[in-house]
């Protein structure tokens, strides 16, 4: 995978914790994945817990706008405290701005295919669990995306429900 940017220099520590919020259908495990689809930050059979900071983010991501209500069968849960060895793509975007069309540009699904790849160069060659970046649907919000690095599902107690 051809960089112009060295990806060590963009890990960091982050302590997560409930303040990121998760919105997911109550009619599944709070710590499921559809193993049958894919994310910016994940292709199919691979998992990835999508987090965003705080409710209206998260309503963004889910809904389309930080206004919406929650849908009945719909709750939030937030990360169990914990610290993340993640990247950093709002510090690299600062730095690198002309990287932003080729991992963001424009509409919801764009440059998916160069995240995934990124995602694999992170967790195989780097250890890295995760990713910081910005919503692209709520200005001003951060999203973040965490990989189990042995492919097992996170424990059900890592997600602690929000009222």
């Amino acid at each position: 995978m051809a960089m112009n940017f060295d990806p060590k220099r963009y890990l960091i520590e982050v302590h997560l914790n409930e303040d990121f919020l998760r919105i997911s259908d109550q009619s599944y495990p709070v710590n499921s994945c559809n193993p049958s689809g894919s994310g910016r930050f994940h292709g199919v059979d691979q998992l990835a817990y999508y987090f965003a900071s705080g409710l209206p983010t998260a309503k963004a991501e889910v809904y389309g706008s930080p206004e919406s209500g929650l849908l009945p069968h719909h709750h939030a849960h937030g990360a169990i405290p914990g610290s993340y060895q993640i990247f950093d793509f709002n510090l690299l975007l600062q730095e690198h701005p002309e990287s932003q069309p080729e991992y963001f540009p424009g509409g919801t699904q764009g440059g998916w295919d160069r995240c995934q790849e990124l995602r694999n160069h992170l967790a195989n060659d780097l250890g890295c669990s995760g990713v910081l970046y910005p919503s692209q649907k709520h200005d001003g919000g951060v999203n973040t995306a965490l990989w189990p690095l042995d492919g097992k599902p996170l424990p059900e107690q890592f997600f602690r429900p929000q009222s």
